[in-house]
């Protein structure tokens, strides 16, 4: 079971930590995006930078249904996690400036499958009331990202990632 689930009261405390997390998610994708185009790996800023837009679409869907909603604020300290794991913040331990864009793509997807399993437990969690159905129309827009992010990264060609050029200088 999900840690603080039962947190999630209304569809309104529902919407307000849905709506933090993928905000949250967004905007750690716009600069990653920022960051690998800085560092001249346009292949992978463009992967993230096209998955921000894909977010920014589903923000702007959840924003719709909860319009006339008085959602209360949520500090980020307080959202409701997936397995005690923080979905909306990414590895970093497996991002660097030469990664490929399957990589990038690899990186959105796993966020993305950990979000869509949140989104599931808390829709049969609540299955049969007004957050439960909440969760599951927000699961049946997350499919379709789901779906997409999982046939782009099965169109893509592994490739060798380059040599560092430039290393860090490394202690022995």
């Amino acid at each position: 079971m999900t840690e603080g689930l039962n947190e999630l009261t209304s569809p309104e405390v529902f919407y307000a930590h849905l709506l933090g997390l993928e905000h949250e998610f967004a905007d750690r994708l716009g600069d990653l995006s920022d960051c690998l185009e800085a560092h001249n790996n346009p292949d992978a800023a463009r992967v993230c930078s096209i998955a921000r837009m894909m977010h920014e679409r589903r923000i702007a869907n959840i924003a719709k249904r909860s319009v006339n909603m008085e959602l209360p604020t949520v500090a980020p300290w307080d959202y409701v996690w997936h397995n005690r794991v923080n979905i909306e913040a990414m590895c970093m331990a497996s991002v660097h400036y030469l990664m490929t864009p399957l990589e990038a793509v690899e990186l959105v997807l796993a966020k993305i499958d950990a979000a869509h399993d949140f989104y599931t437990s808390v829709a049969q969690r609540f299955e049969g009331n007004a957050t439960g159905e909440a969760a599951a129309m927000v699961l049946a827009d997350f499919g379709v990202e789901l779906q997409e992010f999982r046939q782009w990264a099965a169109d893509l060609t592994p490739v060798k990632v380059t040599e560092d050029p430039d290393p860090p200088n490394e202690p022995l």
